[in-house]
Formats: structure tokens, sequence, C-alpha cells
């Protein structure tokens, strides 16, 4: 005749596992809302990149057009500037 005792906790111990579960769904839930706005912005800052590159190209490109000389001697300056640091070492 031994009857089980009730678990005086089993209700508690219960109602803590649904609380964890529910509290693991919510993090679930909030690390994939920020892995999509972390996704989102990193191709949006890829797109505002690429178009800032195009429009930089441009820019150079009609510079050197403009004044080719200038661009030519501003790329022996730094050749040479390049130059003496090489040799120091």
């Amino acid at each position: 005749m031994s009857k089980e005792a009730p678990k005086p906790h089993s209700a508690a111990n219960a109602g803590i596992a649904e609380s964890e579960q529910k509290s693991d769904g919510l993090q679930n839930v909030a690390v994939d809302l920020v892995t999509n706005v972390a996704l989102k912005i990193r191709d949006d800052s890829r797109e505002l990149l690429e178009k800032q590159l195009v429009s930089l190209r441009a820019s150079a490109e009609s510079t050197i057009r403009e004044k080719p000389l200038q661009f030519v001697g501003m790329a022996l300056g730094v050749g040479c500037c390049i130059g003496l640091l090489m040799r120091r070492r």
C-alpha cells in the first residue's frame, strides 16, 4: 500500500520549465531580428559604398582628363616619397 506522495513543487517546476521555454523562444526571435537588421545594414552599406566608388572613379577620371600633367606630377611625387621611405630601411 505504498502511495506516492504528491510532489509539492511539481506545479511550480512545470511553471518554471514553461517560463524558460518561452524565454528561449523570445531569445531566438530577438537573435533572428538582430541578425536580419545587421544583414540589412550590411547590404545597404555595401550598396552605398559601391555608389560612392562609382562617383569617386568618375570624378577622378574627369580630373585626370582635365589636368593630366598635374596628375603625372603628383604620381611622380608620391613615387619619389615612397622610394625614399623604402630606401631608408
